[in-house]
């Protein structure tokens, strides 16, 4: 199964009104699959509604001064790093968070073990002190807003998350550059262009998650 990103208004997300890079690449060639047989449809209306009380909801219990906008005009952006180039970022984290070099990778450990890595495992206990709290600590969403850093909370429709900040994680994805590959804005892009081979090793799999992110 793929691993799309997705950047926008919880309003378009819910909706449905956004295309994955592949749907985008290949128009009306591509059928998604969605869980549990779900509706490709969603009543606009509704939507807004249910999001609208849901923001409200968590800026009350978060005592924010102010939402995000989630007005249908806002851009979105998506792309598709899968779980190899995800996982290998989360991995490479918390190798690089422990004081580890990544690069001396045990033969071992690939794209599709890393979860089982013990320098992962490692983060199960959600209150383990790290540098990338907002990569290790099981986030699936992330808000912008100022604080808090990490919170569960329930998501609009009603599943149980554990939320960051988007401020925070560009911070610490620009931190885990800066520490181990040091590459400027335009090898970002050429990283994030040239894609990822399954069966690719760590680093370039870390690499190219870590562009798309």
């Amino acid at each position: 199964m793929g691993l799309d990103i997705y950047v926008g208004t919880f309003t378009r997300y819910y909706q449905r009104d956004w295309l994955t890079v592949v749907q985008q690449a290949f128009p009306g060639k591509v059928e998604v699959v969605r869980p549990n047989g779900e509706s490709e449809q969603s009543d606009p209306e509704e939507v807004r509604e249910v999001v609208a009380l849901w923001a409200q909801g968590l800026a009350a219990a978060l005592k924010l001064d102010a939402l995000w906008r989630e007005d249908h005009d806002q851009p979105y952006f998506t792309d598709r790093p899968a779980w190899d180039g995800y996982g290998a970022v989360l991995w490479w984290a918390a190798y690089d968070d422990q004081g580890m070099d990544p690069r001396k990778v045990p033969a071992s450990i690939t794209t599709e073990s890393w979860l089982n890595d013990p320098a992962f495992l490692r983060y199960k206990d959600r209150r383990v002190e790290t540098s990338y709290s907002q990569l290790l600590l099981g986030e699936e969403m992330w808000l912008p807003i100022t604080s808090p850093s990490v919170f569960g909370s329930g998501d609009a429709a009603g599943n149980s998350r554990t939320f960051g900040n988007c401020a925070k994680l560009l911070g610490q994805l620009d931190l885990l550059n800066e520490r181990t590959w040091n590459v400027d804005f335009a090898d970002g892009e050429r990283l994030r262009r040239a894609g990822c081979e399954r069966g690719a090793s760590m680093e370039v799999a870390a690499k190219f998650g870590w562009a798309i992110m």
